[in-house]
């Protein structure tokens, strides 16, 4: 939208070519670019911060489905399988030592 107003009020110009354009457009800056490159700034940075909120969300779904599997009586069997070979892998290595 910054883009489309600068155009609008033709604050956006052609590129120059030639030596001397190269020259004037590294000296110079088109009035409102500052702004612009804040705006793109903050515009990456927010969705940084919306990609980063997806992953939490994502990752908070897959606990909650966790914890109620859990509760099912497949969860509770499972659960119980390892604590019980938990409990015999240490016997076990007792018992070789």
């Amino acid at each position: 939208m910054t883009r489309r107003t600068m155009f609008q009020k033709g604050e956006v110009h052609n590129k120059p070519s030639g030596f001397w354009g190269m020259i004037k457009s590294v000296t110079t800056s088109a009035p409102g670019s500052e702004n612009l490159t804040l705006i793109q700034q903050e515009v990456d940075a927010l969705e940084e911060l919306s990609r980063q909120l997806f992953l939490e969300t994502a990752d908070l779904y897959a606990t909650k489905e966790r914890i109620e599997y859990s509760k099912t009586f497949k969860g509770k069997y499972f659960n119980f399988l390892g604590y019980f070979f938990s409990i015999y892998c240490v016997w076990k290595i007792f018992m070789v030592t």
